[in-house]
């Protein structure tokens, strides 16, 4: 046998022939001692050190590591172990298994890939072999032609090919290693005793659990497992690379790897390096661990001595660009070589290639290639030698060697470690020249003779050395010397053929025979409160396999009767036999209540169980198997988790939310972080459960198991984990569970302690950094992607910088307009057809057309700020069908380059991949991701997921030429004299005073505009002005507009030649919509937006905001330049008006106030105080402090600084909080907010400058703006008629709405604004100086401002703090669909809320309608037969209730309200289970609210105003939460309810409190919420966010289809239609689909089909009013609706629903008394037009006599009596007649009056009321289509039509009655009943809403 190792011979002598004899003898001899008595447990020895396991104390972390290069005395390389002998022939051959997690042929850029395909083919060539390999992914992750390519290579070679298959359910928690583990580990499940040897890889650890089941007798017995040594991540790669871990899935990661090791049968390193740096580290390897190089494919004839070689031109860095690879040594050397002094460099190189893998460098997060690229660059500038530089990162194995065989090329290796690198042995054997440094296990791949000629030193000056030798000698053309590979490389084959004959030779393994009496096992079971699921429990113990098992059952003090009687049942049915114990103790909580059972304890093994878990038959068997053949101290196992009451062991359902929860043993490190150690379900030997002394007893804290797992360990002794799943564990946050009611930190914490009280850590003083350590790992700290394409996906085309758009296949992206995408249906589409082409938030799906055209589907980035990013880009593709998707990425640095294509992959050929580029971006520069279909887009829909980070890529990072520069450069500026000024005293408040000239400023000068499409004109010639006056800066707009508006701006800007960024107007709804709800609505959303600017700009640190309501008059940048203090947020001026001082409780709370000056009243000057009507009493006077308003029409931001300060949430708490002490919205949104805002932080502001912002003629300017400059004209004041601060004042609101000031040419600023705004060419007409206001006046600057905390002069309470920060925290919307006759109105709720983070969770019956929502939701399934649990309740409880139609309606009176509930209540309520489900659906730190099917929102913001009311996690929030019913009479403030469905009451509280719920019945709402309120804080809130659905009443006496209506849509004659706005809003919404059934639309001259399909034309003719209207409807109701009235979906709820309970009634808001003529006269003179004379139609009279078919709903049977009796009539009836004739039929059906209905507030719109109200005297109300019969028609007054009417239905008694009752509506369309009383003006007027004027 030739032995390995040997060394080179050189002429024998006599001598050295005896001394070979010897050596003969000696080694025969040592042979025949080895064959007989060491082949089970072979040694690797040395001559120079004993390589036997050292203890912890002897482990030297840093040998082997980069800290190696540094020593002065390195090691030298060891000799090899003795190889095993050859084996004899085998009757069978071995059946091996390779398993790997990359595989060369699938994987590019792989050294284990390659090792372990080349070993393959290696060992198949012996006929003795049986080789399969085990790919550890699934195979739907390669392409089909790679798979098939490699499975028809290894085919020829008889080599099989496997992959591992998808688990069947999730494997938690979640980590590629592990499931990777679990996947193979299942592979050998599936496939027992199919293999005799099997080979892993240390590196990743994919072997530890199939390894971990083979040491515990579960798998592979008769197998052996190998594993390589091939360098394990996280103690040997990780490292070198200076990495730390950084994650606990790296820290197991080092788990996984270093057991798979420790349990293998037998270790194979490539390197004696390697080997003894694992024994080093303290790895425990078995005794058979031996060297084999790996084995290489390529030539092994030795080729000529020497070669005849080109000099070198080109130096190729070979192999990844790593710190580990030695890249910067390489750029180290360079340095030297290139710009050396004196200069001496390697002139003939012209080129320098880095041909391998590009990594992320983990300081700067920058590819390493943008490194190299800045670092070269700077020597480039530095060098005189002319060099050129180039990457090449995607080259496979064969295609690197083919570019290194070039003659030119030297390929250089610095590795700094490195274990037995192939790139070497390729080198070698291709005869490709080389220089690599002299580490690792690098020599040993080297003939000796040959190591000095191309091995260096890692280090600069040798590795140069070595460099300029290597260069000089080959310009000299004198040829190359071959190298040779080390001997043992080439016996590598043979090698590794005789270690498998020799593990298959070897007797199967063994393990201890189980003792003669069989062991007794104790289940200790702790029960609390939880009785009814131990049964299933104790069934399962019954049904163990392994006999001998005593049991003991603990009740910790269960308090209810319902618990004590059920125990009761238990004991008796179970609790029968000796060896069954159950024990009643006072509660002790958990480890304390588990020591008491185990004290009692018999068994030589405890089994620790909780009461509602439940074993699997072999559950016992398979521990006490385990402990045997281990001879383990403890045990713990995988748990099968579910969240149900469902028996495990006896259901044939599905599991709800079933996984497989995964530990990973004894670890103490990794145990220190976090628990990887088991459960409590702890199966541990009697005696050391003794010697622990048990659990530790701390009460309700949690983590008592993690802690007896690290004292088990602390204490030596060894714990495993069974790798299966032997026990069902309910994991459910609904349930009593320590795992979810326990605080983390605490539990964390209790488990560390161990650790910590350990004599050896404090010897060490080690501690602290363990707890620092600890809190380092465990903290969350998501990486900060600048951008992502998933979490920033909208509906919204350049949202945060994203477009999509569908281009031309094969062309470079354009984003030209006509490419965008539509948005549909949540994807992105072209509009016209469905399916492809689209883009979702995870896919892009390009398309081919029937034509053979290609649309590539592009996601385009558009950078808004000048950045260095990195790219990274994965996707998973499906190609079952189909030629592929080719996928690119494309980059456009600015509009004047071309775009440049970055990275194409074809995903045929690679399905699913991640790749990465680094980029510098420009504002504006593009990056685009384009899906082209080829020549098919069957199955293109890839998942494509881009994440753009922000990384530092500096020249300096890299290169040490620049950082020396940059060292000397920060030299030279310490030496410079400090003459700058110390900053202002930070709470000094004066006015930043103004730069002086010769100061020079920045050069840009941002300004920030926000508007929307009707403040445009308003906007255009602000930017005007702004370029007319600004001179002395160059400027740049920053412009958040519609993207309508955005084709305008471009095109106004480009005119301007003026810098500008456009942001998409839809932000501000984003980012607004925290603080909307507290606003009025009136108050404009671009008005709250420039409070978010810092969350949409991101490119300047400061700008300058405006109101587009303003002229600019003057250069203003001096004015509004930069804030004094460094820490200022914004800089405001002081606000001129006066509401908030003569009214201040109109206002939010105000923080800043001044002394009124001497000679002022009530903050005016006497000669106007005459003018102030209905002042406050409490106006201060002279001497007296007056609240001092901010104005927010000018601030100057510091972005970056608000950014840093958190700017943003303490805006929305402060908003939350002084909402809170307002009790009622913001009268004037924005402005209350900030006055707030700066009343809780005021150093966050200063004044600005220029006192006011604004030019006012008012009396305000004279008291606060004397000689302060003010530059800027507003235009505010022109838009109102009249102004009452105290009362409602129409057109005050209507002109704040409207915002367009009337051009005027008198008043000097109009007439600047229209000339800006019209473009003149004409001279700037004659304004005044806007400078000094009024001489004399106190100074802005001597206001004598000061800071009150308190409001003194306002009525709050503002002494109230902060106390939470709850308000934007999750809140979890949980729900049954039960009546699903509503569920599209709670969706529509839902979807309504402005509160910013909802989540929803629904339970559903299968096959219910259940709309999609816009709201994140989960549903699951209900399971229940509602209708039959109705009837059963009826039949029960039916004759209590207080309905015949609604079994469920409880009685009023006290007595029978509570036999009624107590009936209810013990009913069942199947759909009740389903909340334990929903319940475990909730994620922590959320709170959580019940709302169904048959109850909805109140309002937009009733969510976020209840949220706003929450305080501590503690509370448990109690509402009202119906106001229909007589429910809400009954007192809630109070702890204890008497036993209700809880109708009337709605609560709120936090996840934590989960464990408390109790849905068992009828009543569940009412259990939940007396179980919290025993715990939490009860706090009533005065508000009503929730309401039954209006209908909710009617469900049971009205069929669900009656609901729907028909609308009758009548176009007024006479002026201009609304019929397309009023159409789309109610026809087009699908939130009235459930209301309107029918649509008719009666037109003049509108045409079938232009109003849409669906909707039915008519065409009436003159003279017939409403006669064709009966005939055509087919619904039981129909309403009337002029096109001039929009309705919301609250007041056309309030119409049906006030219908529905007055069925015969003509209902409808507008009347008309008795008057002579039949409509009320308008004026359209405009001459004679004067609005505010007229009368108000909505406001009417009382009493009435008919309502007005404007809008008037009725039943549709009246509307066919009236078809007939028109048709009948002789002569006919004058069609104005015809709604008296509506009124008559209803009066005479009825026997009443028609009813007016007052609707919901704000819930109509009426646009000849808007228009008249805007000076348009043109507008009128028309007449009727079918109305005007012709000219010389004349109207008959309302007498006459009585007359008639009474002819055609009878004597005006049966049908004329006085109507004095009012329906009135409450939110959302409720009925809150009639009202009798006169019904105020302001009531009417309140339930109108303005809009702007729109006629068409």
């Amino acid at each position: 046998m030739e032995l390995s190792g040997g060394r080179g011979i050189r002429g024998p002598s006599r001598r050295h022939v005896r001394k070979l004899l010897w050596y003969g003898i000696i080694a025969l001899i040592l042979n025949f001692a080895w064959t007989h008595f060491a082949w089970t447990r072979i040694t690797s020895t040395s001559t120079t050190r004993n390589l036997k396991r050292r203890g912890f104390d002897s482990v030297d972390y840093a040998w082997g590591s980069i800290l190696h290069r540094y020593q002065n005395h390195p090691r030298d390389p060891l000799p090899r172990p003795i190889l095993p002998p050859v084996a004899k022939s085998r009757s069978r051959k071995v059946r091996t298994l390779i398993v790997t997690a990359e595989l060369a042929g699938l994987h590019s850029n792989g050294g284990i890939g390659s090792a372990y395909l080349e070993l393959a083919k290696s060992l198949s060539r012996h006929e003795t072999m049986r080789v399969s390999i085990l790919v550890a992914e699934v195979e739907s992750a390669f392409s089909t032609f790679q798979v098939a390519t490699l499975t028809k290579e290894l085919s020829r070679l008889q080599v099989d090919l496997h992959f591992v298959v998808r688990e069947l359910r999730p494997f938690f928690p979640e980590g590629w290693t592990a499931l990777a583990s679990r996947r193979v580990y299942d592979f050998f499940r599936g496939h027992k005793d199919e293999f005799d040897i099997i080979h892993f890889a240390e590196n990743s650890g994919i072997g530890y659990f199939s390894a971990l089941a083979k040491h515990q007798g579960l798998i592979l017995g008769s197998s052996r497992i190998v594993v390589g040594l091939h360098g394990a991540f996280f103690e040997w790669a990780d490292m070198l690379n200076k990495r730390y871990p950084n994650d606990r899935y790296t820290a197991e990661m080092g788990f996984f790897e270093r057991k798979t090791a420790e349990l293998a049968d037998a270790i194979v390193s490539p390197s004696e390096y390697m080997l003894e740096y694992v024994r080093e580290r303290g790895w425990a390897l078995p005794s058979l661990a031996v060297v084999i190089p790996n084995v290489v494919a390529g030539p092994t004839q030795a080729p000529p001595a020497r070669l005849d070689l080109q000099p070198i031109t080109e130096l190729v860095f070979f192999g990844r660009l790593e710190e580990r690879k030695g890249i910067r040594l390489f750029v180290e050397t360079l340095e030297q070589l290139f710009v050396s002094d004196p200069p001496d460099p390697p002139t003939t190189i012209t080129s320098i290639t880095f041909l391998g893998r590009d990594v992320p460098d983990p300081q700067t997060l920058a590819g390493v290639s943008s490194l190299l690229r800045q670092a070269l660059l700077v020597i480039q500038n530095q060098t005189t030698i002319d060099f050129t530089f180039q990457f090449i990162k995607d080259y496979d194995r064969d295609a690197a060697l083919s570019y290194l065989q070039e003659p030119h090329r030297l390929a250089v290796m610095p590795s700094l470690a490195d274990n037995s690198p192939s790139t070497v042995l390729e080198c070698i054997s291709r005869s490709i020249r080389f220089i690599a440094s002299d580490v690792g296990g690098v020599p040993e791949l080297i003939h000796p003779e040959d190591r000095d000629l191309v091995l260096f030193k890692p280090l600069a000056s040798h590795f140069a050395a070595k460099l300029t030798n290597a260069i000089r000698a080959s310009s000299s053309l004198a040829g190359h010397p071959r190298i040779r590979a080390a001997d043992e490389t080439y016996s590598a084959p043979e090698a590794w053929y005789n270690l498998h004959g020799h593990l298959a030779s070897l007797a199967p393994s063994t393990f201890p025979l189980p003792p003669s009496s069989p062991a007794l096992v104790t289940i200790c079971i702790v029960h609390y409160e939880r009785p009814h699921l131990i049964s299933q429990l104790l069934d399962s113990i019954h049904a163990q396999s392994y006999p001998h098992i005593e049991l003991v059952l603990v009740d910790d003090g269960s308090q209810t009767d319902d618990s004590k009687r059920r125990l009761a049942l238990l004991e008796g049915a179970y609790f029968d036999r000796p060896d069954w114990t159950m024990l009643r103790i006072n509660n002790s909580y958990l480890g304390e209540a588990r020591n008491r059972a185990a004290a009692v304890a018999k068994g030589t093994y405890i089994f620790f169980l909780d009461d509602d878990d439940v074993l699997k038959p072999h559950a016992v068997q398979t521990l006490v198997n385990v402990a045997i053949r281990t001879k383990a101290s403890a045990l713990s196992s995988w748990l099968d988790e579910f969240a149900s009451d469902i028996n495990p062991t006896t259901t044939t359902k599905a599991l709800p939310n079933r996984r497989t929860y995964w530990f990973l043993g004894q670890s103490l490190s990794t145990g220190m972080l976090w628990n990887c150690f088991g459960s409590g379900n702890i199966f541990v030997r009697k005696d050391v459960f003794d010697t622990l002394e048990g659990f530790s007893t701390y009460r309700e804290v949690g983590g008592e198991d993690w802690e007896f797992y690290m004292r088990l360990a602390l204490a030596g002794h060894e714990q495993f984990v069974v790798p299966e799943e032997i026990i069902f564990v309910r994991s459910d946050p609904t349930r009593y569970s320590m795992k979810f009611a326990m605080d983390a930190w605490d539990a964390g914490y209790r488990a560390l302690v161990p650790l910590l009280n350990d004599r050896r850590t404090q010897e060490l003083g080690l501690a602290h950094t363990l707890m620092y350590a600890k809190s380092h790992f465990t903290e969350h700290r998501p990486p900060p992607p600048f951008a992502d394409s998933r979490s920033d996906f909208q509906l919204v085309q350049d949202w945060n910088g994203w477009v999509y758009t569908f281009e031309p296949a094969g062309t470079r992206p354009s984003l030209n307009e006509e490419y965008l995408a539509v948005a549909s249906d949540e994807r992105w589409s072209t509009g016209t057809r469905p399916g492809p082409p689209s883009i979702s938030q995870l896919s892009q799906w390009p398309y081919v057309s029937e034509k053979g055209g290609r649309i590539a589907a592009v996601r385009t980035f558009r950078s808004p700020t000048a950045m260095d990013v990195s790219v990274h880009i994965s996707y998973t593709s499906k190609h079952s069908c189909g030629d592929g998707t080719r996928l690119t990425l494309f980059f456009r640095r600015d509009l004047a380059t071309p775009v440049m294509e970055l990275i194409t992959r074809n995903t045929l050929e690679v399905p699913s991949d991640d790749f990465r580029a680094d980029v510098s971006l420009e504002v504006g520069s593009t990056l685009h991701i384009s899906s082209d279909p080829l020549d098919s887009h069957e199955c293109d829909d890839v998942e494509i997921i881009v994440v753009i980070t922000v990384i530092e890529l500096t020249s300096v990072a890299w290169s040490n030429l620049k950082a020396k520069e940059a060292l000397a450069l920060r030299h030279a500026e310490s030496e410079v004299e400090d003459g700058e000024e110390t900053d202002t005293d930070a709470d000094d408040w004066a006015p930043i005073k103004l730069a002086p000239p010769s100061e020079t400023p920045r050069k840009v000068y941002d300004i920030a505009l926000i508007f929307d499409a009707f403040r445009y004109p308003h906007a255009q010639q602000l930017i005007k002005s702004a370029i007319l006056f600004i001179k002395s800066r160059q400027l740049f707009f920053h412009v958040v507009a519609p993207l309508s508006l955005h084709p305008k701006l471009f095109s106004l800007f480009t005119d301007l030649e003026i810098d500008f960024l456009l942001y998409d107007h839809a932000l501000c709804y984003t980012h607004t919509r925290a603080v909307l709800p507290f606003s009025d609505p009136e108050i404009h959303i671009s008005a709250h937006c420039k409070m978010f600017l810092s969350e949409i700009i991101s490119i300047t640190d400061r700008v300058l905001y405006l109101d587009t309501d303003v002229t600019i008059t003057s250069d203003i940048s001096r004015c509004y330049s930069e804030p004094e203090r460094p820490k200022t947020l914004m800089s405001l001026g002081v606000d001129m008006g006066d509401g908030c001082q003569l009214y201040p409780d109109a206002c939010w709370p105000i923080g800043l106030h001044w002394r009124v000056p001497d000679g002022l009243i009530c903050g005016q000057v006497p000669s106007l105080d005459n003018q102030i009507e209905n002042k406050s009493p409490g106006c201060p006077t002279a001497g007296e402090l007056e609240t001092v308003q901010l104005n927010g029409g000018v601030i100057l931001f510091e972005l970056m600084q608000m950014k840093d300060a958190n700017f943003v949430e303490k805006y929305v708490q402060s908003v939350v909080h002084n909402y809170r002490i307002a009790g009622k919205v913001a009268s004037w949104g924005e402005q209350d907010f900030l006055n707030s805002y700066v009343r809780l932080y005021p150093h966050d502001f200063e004044f600005l400058p220029c006192g006011c912002n604004y030019q006012w003629w008012g009396s305000r300017q004279a008291v606060k703006c004397g000689e302060q400059p003010v530059h800027i004209a507003h235009h505010w004041f022109v838009l109102f008629l009249r102004f009452a601060f105290s009362g409602y004042d129409l057109t005050s609101s209507l002109h704040r709405a409207h915002g367009i000031a009337i051009r005027n040419p008198d008043k000097p600023f109009n007439a600047l604004f229209y000339h800006l705004l019209d473009n003149s060419t004409d001279s700037l007409p004659p304004f005044p100086t806007i400078s000094p206001s009024l001489q004399g006046s106190p100074n802005a600057s001597d206001l004598g401002v000061v800071h009150n905390v308190n409001c003194p002069r306002q009525e709050y309470d503002c002494t109230l703090h902060i106390h939470s920060k709850e308000y934007g925290q999750k809140v979890m919307i949980i729900s049954r669909i039960l009546t699903e006759t509503f569920a599209a109105d709670l969706v529509a709720s839902i979807e309504s809320q402005t509160y910013p983070n909802i989540e929803h969770l629904a339970s559903v019956r299968e096959n219910a309608t259940f709309p999609r929502s816009k709201v994140l939701r989960v549903d699951i399934p209900l399971e229940a037969d509602l209708e039959s649990e109705y009837e059963e309740l009826c039949s029960t409880c039916g004759s209590l209730g207080a309905s015949e139609y609604d079994c469920t309606k409880a009685p009023l009176e006290a007595d029978a309200r509570r036999a009624f509930f107590d009936c209810l209540c013990s009913t069942s309520d199947a759909s009740s289970m389903s909340m334990y489900e929903l319940e475990s659906l909730v994620t922590s730190k959320s709170w959580i609210l019940y709302i169904n099917d048959d109850e909805v929102f109140t309002s937009a913001e009733a969510l976020a105003q209840i949220m706003a009311q929450v305080d501590l996690q503690n509370e448990l929030i109690v509402f009202r939460s119906n106001t229909t019913n007589g429910d809400q009479e009954v007192d809630y403030r109070k702890k204890i309810l008497p036993r209700s469905d809880l109708r009337g009451l709605g609560f709120l509280f936090h996840s934590s409190n989960l464990d408390l719920t109790d849905w068992e019945g009828n009543c569940g709402a009412w259990r939940a919420f007396d179980a919290l309120s025993e715990r939490l804080t009860l706090r009533w809130v005065e508000t009503v966010p929730i309401m039954a659905h209006p209908f909710q009443h009617l469900l049971r006496v009205v069929p669900p289809a009656d609901f729907g209506i028909t609308l009758v849509a009548w176009e007024s004659v006479g002026h201009p239609t609304w019929f397309p706005k009023m159409l789309d809003h109610i026809v087009e919404d699908p939130q009235f689909l459930p209301i309107i059934n029918q649509t008719i639309v009666f037109s003049i001259d509108s045409e079938e089909g232009m109003f849409g399909e669906g909707i039915m034309v008519v065409n009436p003719a003159g003279g017939s009013g409403l006669a064709e209207i009966g005939p055509l409807l087919n619904t039981t109701g129909a309403l009337l609706l002029s096109d001039s009235i929009t309705l919301s979906k609250a007041a056309l709820t309030a119409l049906v629903n006030v219908w529905l309970d007055n069925p015969l009634r003509a209902v409808g808001p507008f009347s008309s008394p008795y008057i002579d003529n039949f409509d009320f006269p308008l004026e359209n003179e405009p001459e004679d037009f004067d609005f505010r004379d007229e009368s108000d139609l909505i406001i009417g009279t009382q009493p009435y006599f008919q309502v007005l078919p404007r809008v008037l709903i009725t039943s549709s049977e009246h509307f066919l009596s009236l078809s007939k009796l028109l048709a009948a009539a002789s002569p006919p009836l004058h069609p104005s007649c015809h709604g008296i004739l509506l009124n008559a039929i209803s009066g005479k059906a009825s026997g009443l009056a028609p009813l007016r209905i007052l609707l919901p507030d704000e819930s109509f719109v009426d646009q000849i009321h808007n228009c008249r109200a805007r000076n348009l005297p043109n507008v009128d109300y028309g007449a009727q289509p079918g109305e005007v019969q012709d000219e010389n028609d004349v109207e008959p007054v309302y007498k006459e039509c009585l007359d008639s009417v009474e002819k055609l239905v009878g004597p005006r008694k049966e049908w004329l009655f006085e109507g004095e009752e009012v329906a009135v509506a409450g939110p959302q369309g409720a009925n809150r009943g009639v009202e009798v009383e006169e019904i105020s003006e302001d009531r009417w007027r309140k339930s109108r809403k303005f809009d702007v004027c729109a006629p068409r």
